[in-house]
């Protein structure tokens, strides 16, 4: 999602993009929606400054400044916290999974 941001896309398309989008196109027009009588199915988030280096498809590298971090998702009445995976994360677990 902050790659996205990062290329100039608004956090509301971002948004669309990664949750009604995905959603429709599965057709769970149901998912990806917040609605009075719905389920409860989103992750809560907050957009925050820093800066991250992340590689792109092509294994090129562009800093972020802006990056959308997760605090918690919720699926009915269950709230659980959440954080962002981090590049160096992903590594260590990979490392340590033997992968």
């Amino acid at each position: 999602m902050s790659k996205m941001m990062m290329l100039g896309m608004s956090i509301e398309d971002v948004v669309e993009r990664v949750t009604a989008a995905p959603a429709r196109f599965l057709g769970l027009e149901e998912w990806g929606r917040a609605g009075v009588g719905a389920p409860a199915r989103f992750t809560a988030f907050e957009v925050e400054d820093g800066e991250e280096t992340l590689p792109d498809s092509y294994g090129n590298t562009e800093a972020i400044r802006r990056l959308f971090e997760p605090r918690c998702t919720v699926v009915g009445a269950a709230v659980t916290p959440a954080a962002r995976n981090t590049a160096r994360e992903q590594q260590s677990t990979s490392i340590a999974g033997g992968g």
